[in-house]
């Protein structure tokens, strides 16, 4: 199937397709009134995924507030569904909100759709209990455009150190794992070790501590994140970086 995206042009026949398509969805997407979408579309803030007869395939609908794009729906027509539409969509955000600091959305616990956001390189930042009447958990996700900020550049890091990333499993360990393997893991919080490398996590981190089921271990473990420096996955790729905790163990002898 060839997908193509483009933002709504206003005033467009097409926002009645986006209408319809709401109404198939709109048990999950929730109410949303005619004069919103007209807003909205004037924003030019509605994308469209069309087939190759150029029909409706799918939209996504977003805001942009305090630089943040926020995505309010993703919708997939039944019959084009795990076709890549909703891929396509994101990625057509990605490219038209460049100049903002990211996309943020919220998404249920509870949806099979929460899966996908790491696969699109979102990260899961925290929980919170949405204000339906049942009461959902919701997960925010963001995607961030790696622009330089204040915080990231007092946060660069100590240049002088080797940058080492962990693993989850590394990870989980320096915060009071209890495998076979945890003990190896430690030695890397020997001063001595400490001296000569920096400890790092990747946003994926963020990821791997939502799916743990316990909501203590997730409170502990997102206030370690202070203590490591985060690289983007782009420096994982780096000869500087791409060290194992295992490689280090092994260059000191601890292991």
């Amino acid at each position: 199937m060839s997908i193509t995206t483009a933002s709504i042009e206003w005033p467009s026949q097409r926002l009645e397709e986006v209408l319809a398509l709401h109404r198939t969805d709109s048990h999950r997407l929730g109410f949303f009134p005619r004069g919103a979408f007209e807003e909205h579309a004037r924003a030019r803030q509605i994308i469209l995924a069309l087939d190759e007869r150029d029909e409706m395939l799918g939209y996504l609908l977003y805001r942009v507030a305090k630089q943040r794009a926020m995505v309010a729906h993703l919708c997939t027509a039944p019959r084009a569904r795990g076709k890549g539409v909703a891929r396509a969509l994101i990625e057509h955000l990605k490219r038209a909100t460049t100049s903002l600091s990211g996309i943020g959305l919220h998404c249920r616990q509870d949806y099979d759709a929460r899966y996908v956001w790491a696969k699109f390189g979102f990260t899961a930042l925290h929980r919170k209990t949405g204000r339906s009447q049942d009461g959902h958990e919701l997960t925010f996700w963001w995607f961030d455009h790696g622009h330089p900020d204040l915080f990231s550049i007092a946060s660069s890091g100590d240049e002088f150190r080797q940058k080492v990333i962990v693993d989850a499993n590394v990870f989980f360990d320096l915060q009071g794992g209890k495998n076979r393997n945890s003990e190896d893991s430690m030695a890397l919080l020997a001063d001595w070790v400490q001296a000569s490398i920096e400890l790092c996590v990747t946003k994926e981190i963020f990821n791997e501590i939502d799916r743990a089921a316990d909501g203590e271990l997730r409170a502990r473990s997102k206030a370690a994140l202070t203590r490591y420096f985060q690289r983007t996955p782009f420096s994982e790729t780096s000869p500087t970086y791409a060290r194992s905790h295992t490689q280090w163990l092994a260059m000191f002898h601890i292991s």
